[in-house]
């Protein structure tokens, strides 16, 4: 059993015999968080709270207006989650572990402070309405909405599964005290980002993933019928891990309406939590798709980017004598780097590569495979992006204001040399790349050793890859 298990059996098991405020669980608490605390990623934190945020528009009849209310109940939810012990082991040889919480609404907490009201499938049946339905489960009644008189009963299954080593700091009965705290509004400072992103979260009716969450209930509540529905709301943050790329979503949530499952109807997140990175490329990978995609531009150097990759491949694939297989041959990496990015023209590269950059950026961002819709969200302590296939559907076939498309290309800027950067035609501001491909460094020094990965980051914050600086843009082009 890992050190965080240990932590979290013996925290529990103090909770069980003393009250919270009793002096040994609190010294427990304080010393799972300090372990829990040095490796805690938000991102993973997050990825639980916007599931349980999710599910609780689909419970609350107020679609989340009273922001107390559902931060008080995203609170409870959290107490609730447990440590389960997983299948796998880590790179350490421990058993590896994960935060849960799998719970089906209303059968297991009626969320009555929002209002809610709750009704067996009996009381249904004996009220006269025909619906089919469970006559021993509980079910939420929802009213019509928009002129309707036909109620709908929906259940809500929430499933979160979280890696404990990443997220276990900020879940369970082993950090009440902290989660108190957070609640009065007093979080220590471990925990002030959190608080903030979570406010930001439960504030966001305006946005594209709110619309879609209410239009998933309203799509019932006003269609002149009584429907019996079930809302699965899934977080995985385990599970995207081996599909080299292909899974981005970290939420989904699936309909199930009078029995039948509504493919259409899926809802997908990516989550991010003040970051920009949608796709972490191995070195490999990465810089092999980097030289397919410029080697037409290498002009007099092609025989020397050629011998570099053809380098690059032979010792990945194990056919240099004394090197192991997938040995990434850093010095071949470099160079070949440096020789790309200053091929690459100084007015960029030609236009005719951006249905290319559309699909880089589509797969990078979304995946492959999903159903329904998927949307990447990107939860900060001071704001809130959301990147969906519908922005970029139009950014390409009608982004320049002028009914065609927003057209890209590739440029390399001095003062950023590890980075080739995506721009609109004619965008000379760095900072507005729609996204840029990165080779990074764990270090500054920019050592050999410390070369980790390619990778794909969205554009800064005045970049028009965000929906809200488009008019911005269209403004500025005029």
């Amino acid at each position: 059993m890992s050190l965080f298990g240990e932590l979290a059996q013996l925290v529990e098991r103090l909770l069980c015999k003393q009250d919270v405020s009793g002096s040994s669980p609190l010294f427990s608490i304080s010393k799972y968080l300090k372990e829990c605390l040095s490796v805690m990623n938000e991102g993973s934190v997050i990825e639980g709270i916007f599931a349980m945020y999710c599910a609780l528009i689909f419970i609350d009849p107020n679609d989340g207006g009273d922001f107390n209310k559902i931060r008080n109940a995203i609170d409870d939810m959290r107490l609730q989650t447990t440590v389960k012990n997983l299948a796998t082991r880590t790179s350490s040889g421990r058993q590896a572990q994960a935060v849960k919480l799998n719970k089906v609404y209303p059968k297991d907490d009626e969320f009555s402070s929002l209002g809610t009201t709750v009704v067996t499938g009996r009381q249904v049946m004996t009220s006269g309405n025909n619906t089919k339905i469970n006559p021993s489960t509980k079910y939420f009644e929802n009213p019509g909405r928009n002129g309707s008189s036909y109620p709908d009963y929906t259940m809500v299954h929430l499933d979160v599964t979280l890696k404990e080593q990443e997220a276990g700091a900020a879940y369970g009965r082993r950090v009440a005290q902290a989660i108190s705290e957070f609640r009065e509004g007093n979080p220590r400072q471990e925990f002030r980002s959190l608080r903030r992103k979570i406010d930001v979260l439960i504030r966001q009716q305006g946005s594209n993933f709110f619309r879609k969450l209410v239009g998933a209930k309203e799509k019932f509540l006003k269609n002149n019928q009584t429907d019996v529905v079930l809302y699965k709301v899934i977080a995985d943050g385990i599970g995207g891990e081996t599909s080299g790329g292909a899974i981005k979503q970290d939420i989904t949530i699936r309909v199930i309406a009078n029995g039948r499952r509504i493919f259409d109807d899926e809802i997908n997140f990516s989550l991010k939590s003040d970051a920009t990175t949608i796709e972490n490329q191995g070195l490999y990978r990465g810089i092999i798709e980097v030289y397919d995609v410029f080697k037409d531009f290498y002009g007099s150097q092609r025989q020397t980017a050629d011998g570099l990759k053809s380098l690059i491949e032979d010792t990945y694939e194990g056919r240099v004598d004394g090197v192991k297989k997938k040995t990434v041959h850093k010095e071949a990496v470099a160079a070949l780097w440096q020789l790309t990015t200053e091929s690459i023209p100084s007015n960029g590269t030609p236009l005719d590569k951006t249905d290319y950059w559309y699909d880089t950026l589509s797969s990078a961002a979304f995946g492959t495979q999903f159903r329904g819709s998927i949307s990447v969200v990107n939860v900060g302590a001071t704001g809130f992006h959301e990147l969906t296939q519908e922005y970029v559907r139009m950014l390409r076939t009608s982004g320049n204001g002028n009914g065609g498309p927003l057209r890209l290309q590739a440029k390399h800027f001095s003062r950023y040399q590890d980075d080739i950067r995506i721009m609109p035609e004619g965008e000379n501001d760095a900072e507005k790349c729609i996204f840029k491909i990165r080779l990074k460094y764990e270090r500054s020094a920019r050592r050999l050793e410390d070369m980790k990965k390619i990778m794909i980051e969205l554009g800064g914050k005045n970049s028009v890859i965000h929906e809200e600086n488009f008019n911005t843009y269209l403004q500025s082009i005029r």
